[in-house]
């Protein structure tokens, strides 16, 4: 039981993050996230059975950013709804975190996920809304052509008729799904 709430503990890590968010403040996130992991490896079920992660909304882009820059720690990743692209990602947010993408072109091609499609080693889920008006289908089509281009191979589940979350019934369908994908996985 120590593991899991020790990992369940790493998702508290981002709300300080979130807080103080300024561009290009996702690379640093990543960072100090991968540190953290690295305390939880040294006990020794986490080190035996794999760090697996999960987050939606706007955490979604940490899941995929953590698959790919530490595919080394991260073997497992269930990611909904993923920010893969800022550019692509509502004004609202988008420039809240980044800035806009002419005051911050650096930051915007350094966490922009399709450019590390190819470092894909463990297992990804990423799970869609179909008619999500807030992070567009677009993010997860075009990392999935990235991911072609690069031949690597996460997996892909979309539901269709929601909008930006999953509601009803296919909630409960949702947990279930991410449940065994941690299962088979893990």
């Amino acid at each position: 039981m120590k593991e899991k709430k020790l990992l369940r503990a790493l998702g508290n890590v981002d709300n300080q993050y979130i807080k103080e968010a300024e561009p290009m403040k996702k690379t640093s996130k990543i960072t100090n996230r991968q540190k953290w992991v690295s305390v939880a490896a040294c006990f020794v079920l986490v080190a035996v059975i794999g760090v697996g992660v999960f987050q939606s909304n706007l955490s979604n882009y940490m899941t995929t950013a953590l698959m790919l820059r530490y595919p080394e720690i991260f073997k497992v990743g269930v990611a909904g709804g993923p920010v893969i692209d800022w550019g692509y990602y509502e004004i609202m947010y988008g420039e809240r975190y980044m800035d806009t993408p002419q005051a911050n072109p650096e930051g915007y091609k350094q966490t922009n996920l399709k450019n590390l499609a190819g470092n894909l080693k463990g297992h990804l889920l990423i799970i869609h809304d179909d008619h999500d008006d807030t992070c567009v289908p677009q993010h997860t089509l075009s990392f999935m052509k990235a991911c072609v281009d690069a031949r690597t191979y996460p997996d892909l589940f979309i539901y269709p008729t929601h909008k930006h979350n999953v509601l009803g019934r296919d909630r409960v369908h949702l947990h279930e799904k991410i449940t065994r994908y941690f299962e088979e996985y893990l």
